[in-house]
């Protein structure tokens, strides 16, 4: 847990004077011992850090679950991931799951998003592929991105629950709306193909290019094919190069390729022999065979 302190109507952003962390620390578990379970958190995070005191994670744990006991979910977060390491405990991925879920009932989205990798997984739990899809939908209702891409995939492929591609689709656009780049990128597929949801060809494109400002190169490249070729969107060759050339940047062997050959035929750029010998060059180390005889 690193720590931004809200105090007296202040806030410290460490490293701070020694001195003063020393005492701040006092008044800290003081406050913890008065049954503070929030300063019992804070007071798990001065030594989890070694703020004014020499780490000791053994301690910050036991801090940690004395706030979990107390009613803060942060506490329970903590020490679950304390567990979970075996950082300043032994190593216990079942005691890690009772805290994990512990947090997410207190509203910790990401307790809830690490106890559904550990139920999808079988560590510390038995194996529970329903389980994990329910935790990781609480997950993304808290806005864990991942939370949201992970119970997509479930209901996509039918892991745990029925096969749900209307629900599917509606988990990865809240994904791609937290900022999960995949999440924009499987949706645009579910609209191109029209699969749980009508096909949208705009739709589609639009979900592509808020994956490409993202960095998902393949979103870029997808982007790109439908501005080449006018799909849901107007037929733009110069946004299309544009599109296949920020793949291509991302490491996408086949945007490379496209790029190419853009810039070999003059297509929305002007000709350009040595670029596109450069793309094909690239596509071609990337693994795009078609390009290694151009």
């Amino acid at each position: 847990m690193k720590i931004i302190l809200f105090l007296l109507g202040a806030y410290f952003l460490f490293p701070v004077n020694f001195v003063f962390a020393d005492a701040l620390l006092d008044r800290v578990v003081q406050a913890c011992e008065a049954g503070s379970a929030n300063s019992c958190s804070i007071a798990g995070a001065f030594y989890d850090d070694g703020i004014g005191v020499p780490m000791n994670q053994q301690l910050a744990v036991e801090f940690w679950i004395k706030a979990c006991e107390g009613g803060d979910a942060d506490g329970c977060f903590d020490a679950g991931i304390g567990y979970d390491r075996g950082v300043g405990v032994f190593k216990d991925q079942r005691l890690a799951v009772e805290f994990l879920i512990k947090a997410c009932e207190g509203g910790i989205a990401d307790g809830c998003f690490n106890a559904g990798i550990r139920y999808n997984r079988g560590v510390g739990v038995f194996k529970d592929q329903r389980r994990a899809v329910e935790l990781w939908v609480k997950a993304c209702d808290g806005g864990n991105a991942i939370g949201c891409f992970n119970a997509g995939i479930g209901y996509d492929r039918g892991v745990g629950v029925f096969k749900d591609q209307r629900r599917a689709v509606e988990l990865w656009v809240k994904a791609c709306d937290e900022g999960k780049a995949g999440g924009c990128f499987n949706a645009g597929l579910q609209y191109a193909k029209g699969k749980g949801v009508s096909r949208d060809q705009r739709r589609s494109a639009e979900l592509y290019i808020l994956a490409c400002e993202k960095n998902y190169s393949e979103g870029c490249f997808k982007a790109g094919i439908q501005f080449y070729h006018g799909q849901g969107v107007l037929r733009d060759q110069v946004r299309s190069t544009g599109l296949f050339v920020k793949a291509c940047d991302g490491g996408f062997a086949t945007g490379c390729y496209n790029a190419g050959v853009q810039f070999e035929n003059g297509h929305g750029v002007p000709r350009d022999q040595e670029r596109a010998k450069k793309l094909y060059v690239k596509a071609c180390a990337l693994g795009d065979q078609k390009s290694c005889s151009k």
